[in-house]
This record gives C-alpha cells, structure tokens and sequence, in this order.
C-alpha cells in the first residue's frame, strides 16, 4: 500500500511544478485565464501541505483551510476557463460559496466520519458543476474540451465514492493519513486529474494559436478576403 505522505508531497510538488511550468510557457503573460489557472495550482499545493499535516496542526488549519482552498481552486479553474472563450465568471462565485462551506467543515470538525462525509459530497459536487460548466461552455470542436470534462468528472467520481464509502463505513478513513484503499484510490485520480485538467487548459490555448497562424497564413488580416496563395 502506497505510503499516504509521501502521495501528498508528490502532489505538492507536481503542483508547483505544474504551475511554474504554465507561467513560463506563456512567458508569464497571464491572461485568457493563464493567470487565474496558475494561481488555482498554487493554492492546490498549500492545500495539500494543510493535509498533510494532519494531526500535527489544529484541525481548523488541516480540515477547514484545505477544504475551502479546494473550493475556491475549482472556482479559479471553472473562471479561469470562462476567461479563455471571453466571459467573466462573478467575483461572489470566489467568495460566498467557500465561505459557506468554510462553516459546514467547521461545524463537521468533532466528528472524523461527518468530515469525510462532507468534505467528499462538498468537493465531489464542487468538480461535478466544474465539469458541466466547462461542457456547457467549451466548443465542442476542440478535443482539449474532452480531456477537462473528464478530469473533473473523474475527480466527482473519487470524490463521491470516498464520501460514500466514509458513510458505509464510518471507521475506513477516521485516520486521514492512514493508507487505507479507499484514501490512496483518491489521492491517486487527484494527481491524474490535475496532470490531465492542467495540460488541457494548455492545449486549449495551444488548437487558438494553431487557428489564428492558420487563419493568418490564408487570409488577409485587414480585410478578411483570401490572399493570393
């Protein structure tokens, strides 16, 4: 069984990795949501410091923190795609949302089997509405659109089932950072998820660059017309 720590300091590093990787390929010019994308990885990687601190730190700074970072990572990455196709996602969406659920996770704080419970519903429903969102929005023309649709829909998926089977049996994940099935499962299709969510934010950006060169190589970028060749 895969040692649980040292799956969350994998996760910690791919996030930072990840992020720093996203600033420099876009040569830190961070629009059409690059930024936002950038920042969501960011907060990922402090939220998995927050758990993996588990029973070092109070539990408001290993549950409650973490958990509303989540949120409010899916939310930057839910906006940050909205930007991309030139809309603009409202600033409440970042702000009332996390704070509700900030006090649902500290209302769960005493009881470990109620905190799992929640945190897999709050989390799972979080990268649910993720997924529809970025379904309803994206053009299906691009394959880029596939590959986030199914993160976080894979994300939903683990999420879900972890708060179900937290709920079946309330002593499986009672220690966060024991290496039960259920938890290394979890953690596992977090890591795939963000891998793949991440790169497919990129290739959304790389199939735009790839229609405008192409789209300039044919026509004229006055007029619209076609060019001679």
């Amino acid at each position: 069984m895969l040692d649980v720590r040292t799956l969350i300091v994998v996760l910690v590093f791919n996030s930072l990795i990840i992020a720093a990787s996203m600033a420099v390929s876009a040569e830190f010019r961070l629009r059409e949501g690059i930024g936002k994308w950038t920042c969501s990885l960011l907060l990922q990687a402090v939220m998995w410091v927050c758990y993996g601190m588990r029973g070092d730190w109070p539990d408001v700074a290993t549950v409650v923190v973490p958990n509303t970072l989540f949120v409010i990572g899916t939310t930057l990455q839910v906006s940050a795609t909205i930007d991309f196709y030139g809309r603009r996602l409202n600033l409440l969406w970042h702000v009332v949302p996390p704070l509700l659920f900030a006090a649902l996770f500290f209302a769960v704080l005493p009881n470990p089997t109620q905190q799992a419970v929640a945190t897999g519903t709050v989390l799972g429903l979080s990268m649910l509405i993720a997924g529809i969102v970025v379904n309803r929005l994206a053009d299906s023309r691009r394959p880029a659109r596939w590959m986030l649709v199914v993160g976080f829909l894979a994300a939903a998926t683990a999420l879900l089932l972890r708060a179900i089977f937290s709920f079946v049996d309330p002593t499986a994940l009672r220690d966060f950072l024991a290496p039960s099935p259920i938890q290394v499962f979890t953690l596992l299709v977090c890591l795939a998820v963000m891998i793949v969510t991440s790169v497919g934010f990129m290739l959304l950006h790389k199939e735009r660059l790839e229609e405008t060169a192409q789209r300039l190589a044919v026509t004229d970028p006055l007029t619209g017309a076609f060019n001679r060749r």
